[in-house]
């Protein structure tokens, strides 16, 4: 059986290992441990999960090439090992290598039919390669063979929203919330699809709830922002964008967004400060309406030297 999800990734994109541990079993490995073991290990049972936990390890160092050699070693142990094919196939995943990474879940999922995590992970990859129905079939099933997996109902959810299904849309993101209240991007999925139904209040309370369990989401302060300057709240909407660009001052949109309301407001300089540096992060960010002339030629200015010096 699996013992609990490893590591999850910020945007929920990579996939999930997982550390196995026998029911019942008095052989506890731990991972600090591993490093300074020098001892011969004469069990196979133990071998092989002391050369998968190595492998994690490794994987989280760095040493990838020594991850994969831990991974291989652990199979030759105990080739019928689900779990060491599930965590195989997210170090290929994380190297691009989508085909093998593929493959390797698939192997899981053949050698335990159960492993929930495996069709997890062969959803993300199927979705990642544009397979639209692997990946929904792939986070289904994953939800059949573990009712409760929040990540799984999210990723549908997101899914079925490209999809165009918003109410099954909704449904998913409402259980990935049920199961894992903590989930922030949930409650941001969820406001997303409340604003398209109309429902600002709603939208705005997840949005909340989003940030209140992780006061460092851009994005969250980002849509709350946006939420906030369409219903004519610029004071709390310049607030949010200023809390979106100091998480991630990568983000082009709220300097374009933080830009047009200093504009709004008559504060030409860092108006026009704001729409620089959103068209140096990203010069195919979307156009503004620009409507004071003085600034609108400095910006076509800016971008023709920016598009001058990507051409060179």
């Amino acid at each position: 059986m699996f013992k609990s999800i490893e590591k999850v990734s910020y945007d929920y994109k990579r996939c999930i290992e997982i550390i196995s541990e026998e029911e019942g079993s008095k052989k506890q490995v731990k991972i600090k441990e591993l490093e300074s073991s020098n001892e011969q290990i004469y069990d196979d049972s133990a071998r092989h999960q002391v050369s998968m936990e190595r492998g994690l390890l490794n994987k989280g160092k760095g040493n990838i090439d020594q991850a994969f050699k831990d991974y291989e070693q652990s199979i030759q142990i105990n080739p019928s090992s689900a779990l060491v094919y599930n965590n195989r196939g997210v170090l290929y995943h994380e190297l691009g290598d989508k085909q093998s990474a593929l493959n390797d879940f698939s192997q899981a999922i053949i050698l335990n039919p159960k492993l929930s995590v495996a069709y997890f992970n062969r959803g993300l990859i199927y979705q990642e390669m544009g397979n639209c129905v692997e990946a929904l079939s792939g986070y289904s099933q994953a939800i059949t063979h573990d009712s409760k997996f929040s990540l799984a109902f999210f990723k549908r959810g997101v899914l079925y929203e490209e999809m165009g299904n918003r109410e099954n849309a909704l449904s998913d993101c409402n259980q990935a919330i049920l199961h894992d209240p903590q989930l922030s991007q949930a409650f941001i999925r969820r406001g997303l699809l409340y604003e398209e139904m109309g429902n600002k209040e709603n939208a705005l309370n997840d949005y909340n709830q989003a940030i209140l369990h992780d006061p460092q989401l851009s994005q969250a302060f980002l849509r709350r922002g946006l939420l906030y300057e369409e219903i004519g709240n610029r004071e709390n909407a310049l607030s949010d964008y200023n809390q979106a660009i100091l998480h991630d001052p990568q983000l082009s949109q709220a300097f374009l967004r933080r830009g047009v309301l200093y504009e709004e407001i008559g504060d030409k300089e860092k108006a026009f400060n704001d729409y620089c540096s959103a068209l140096q992060l990203d010069p195919n960010c979307a156009p503004v309406q620009i409507s004071n002339g003085e600034l609108q030629m400095l910006i076509v200015c800016l971008l023709s030297k920016i598009i001058s010096n990507q051409v060179k």
